[in-house]
């Protein structure tokens, strides 16, 4: 078989990965994601000579494992004081993850089974709510990326998601 375009082949009902486009972050983010990343860089660093002598005794790829069932998207995600930090979604079989997409260790862990509810604020802007006292997921990503987030969760747990726009609730 020919292995052609991403997705040729697959069927209407695939799940694919994002966009990888980033949509909300603005002038001070990427200075605080910049600081970050240099901040970063220099701790790595401060620990290459500690990295090249335990190197031999590691074991494991030191990533995160992707499975070919596993989807991710890369989003701008808010946290309780408010930055928006860039953070990849990845939804595996059993339970999706919110992972910092630099160190790609994992930040947050959520069973689909604790989802509430999916409020869409806009087309590009979502929060993702909990039953189970977990602080709310706050997203911005493209549209396209939005809903395929939705069909994501639809699919891995095979059942409608409660999904509300922001303007239906300012109705009740």
């Amino acid at each position: 078989g020919s292995s052609g375009a991403a997705g040729a082949g697959d069927g209407e009902g695939a799940l694919a990965d994002g966009t990888g486009e980033i949509v909300g972050e603005g002038v001070l983010d990427k200075c605080l994601n910049a600081a970050e990343y240099v901040a970063s860089g220099i701790g790595s660093l401060l620990l290459l000579p500690v990295n090249i002598l335990t190197y031999p005794f590691r074991g494991g790829s030191g990533g995160l494992p992707k499975g070919p069932n596993d989807v991710d998207f890369d989003v701008i995600h808010t946290n309780w004081y408010w930055r928006n930090l860039r953070r990849k979604f990845r939804f595996y079989d059993a339970e999706f993850v919110r992972i910092h997409p630099v160190h790609m260790d994992i930040r947050g862990r959520h069973a689909y089974s604790s989802i509430e509810s999916v409020v869409f604020n806009s087309d590009t802007n979502m929060v993702i709510r909990y039953k189970d006292g977990s602080s709310p997921d706050f997203i911005q990503a493209p549209a396209d990326d939005c809903k395929a987030i939705v069909k994501t969760i639809e699919k891995k747990t095979g059942k409608p998601l409660t999904v509300w726009r922001a303007e239906d609730l300012e109705q009740l």
